[in-house]
C-alpha cells in the first residue's frame, strides 16, 4: 500500500479539497483508496459522508491504544474510497498525549495493522506541526504540500520541509517530498503567476506540473457531497484534479527529498 500524507502548517490552502479530490481521481483510476481524517474541523469527513454519520472518539482511540483502525472504516459516498472519520475530540489527543516519548509513533503501528485492503492511503492533516501532523509524517512514505500563491505560504513551505528532514534524521528515514502543490492559483493575478514562478525556482522539478487553479466547481462541490469529478466532471477543477493524479500515479515513490529550504 502507498501511503501519502497532505500537510501544511498553514490552514486555507486547501488540504481537505487535495485529499477528497485526489482521492476520487485515484479510485476513477481504479486505485483502492483509504482515507484518514485527522483534522478535528472534520472538513474531508463532512464533505464525503456527512456529519451526522461520525460517532464517537473513533481515531482518539487508536492514539490512546484502545482502538484499531480497521474497525473505524466506513463507506463513503465515492466508489473505491473509504474513509477513517475524524471527529471533533481528535483537538484533545496533542494534550492528553504531550508526555508520551513513543506519541508520534502510535499512528504508524496502526497503519502497519492494516488489511491489504486498499491500493493507496491518504491522510488528511490540521493546520500546524503538532502531533497529528507528525504522527501523519511518521506513518506515511510521502508527503504532498499544497501551497496558495503568496508570499506567506512560501515562507510555511520552507519550514513544512525543514520538519520533514527532522522526521527523515528521527524516526522515518523513508519520508519523501512527493511534491509541493500550487493551490488556489487564479492566472489572471500577476501575483500568483509570481509566486507559482517563485515556488518552481526553490524547489525545481519538486513542485507539480499540474497547477490547481482556483474553480468555482470545486468550490461549490462540498456542499453538494461530492468531489469535483463527480459534482461537475467536464470543468477545469475536475480537469486540474485528474492530471494531479496522473501525476501522483507517475512519480510514484521513487522521488530524491524536497530541499530543506
Amino acid at each position: 500500500m502507498r501511503t501519502l500524507c497532505i500537510a501544511n502548517q498553514k490552514g486555507g490552502v486547501g488540504k481537505s479539497t487535495v485529499a477528497v479530490n485526489l482521492a476520487a481521481c485515484l479510485a476513477e483510476r481504479e486505485q483502492r483508496v483509504l482515507l484518514i481524517d485527522l483534522d478535528p474541523q472534520a472538513a474531508t469527513t463532512s464533505w464525503i459522508i456527512g456529519d451526522g454519520e461520525v460517532v464517537g472518539y473513533g481515531l482518539v482511540h487508536v492514539f490512546t491504544g484502545n482502538g484499531n483502525l480497521e474497525e473505524l472504516v466506513v463507506r463513503t459516498r465515492v466508489a473505491r474510497v473509504d474513509l477513517v472519520p475524524a471527529a471533533f475530540e481528535l483537538q484533545y489527543v496533542e494534550s492528553a498525549l504531550h508526555d508520551e516519548p513513543s506519541s508520534q509513533t502510535i499512528l504508524n503501528c496502526a497503519v502497519k495493522q492494516l488489511p491489504q485492503r486498499w491500493d493507496v492511503l491518504l491522510i488528511d492533516t490540521p493546520p500546524g506541526l503538532g502531533l497529528l501532523t507528525s504522527s501523519a509524517l511518521v506513518a506515511c512514505q510521502e508527503v504532498i504540500i499544497p501551497c496558495e500563491a503568496s508570499a506567506l505560504a512560501l515562507a510555511g513551505v520552507s519550514m513544512l520541509t525543514a520538519h520533514v528532514q527532522k522526521i527523515r534524521q528521527q524516526l522515518n528515514p523513508k519520508l519523501v517530498v512527493s511534491g509541493v502543490l500550487p493551490s488556489r492559483v487564479d492566472r489572471r493575478k500577476r501575483l500568483h503567476v509570481q509566486s507559482v514562478l517563485r515556488l518552481r525556482e526553490m524547489y525545481g522539478d519538486r513542485v507539480f506540473t499540474t497547477v490547481i487553479r482556483e474553480n468555482v466547481r470545486v468550490q461549490e462541490s462540498p456542499s453538494f457531497g461530492q468531489p469535483v469529478i463527480v459534482y461537475s466532471p467536464d470543468s477545469a477543477g475536475s480537469a486540474d484534479f485528474r492530471a494531479l493524479a496522473a501525476e501522483v500515479m507517475a512519480r510514484g515513490n521513487q522521488m530524491p527529498q524536497c530541499p530543506e529550504s
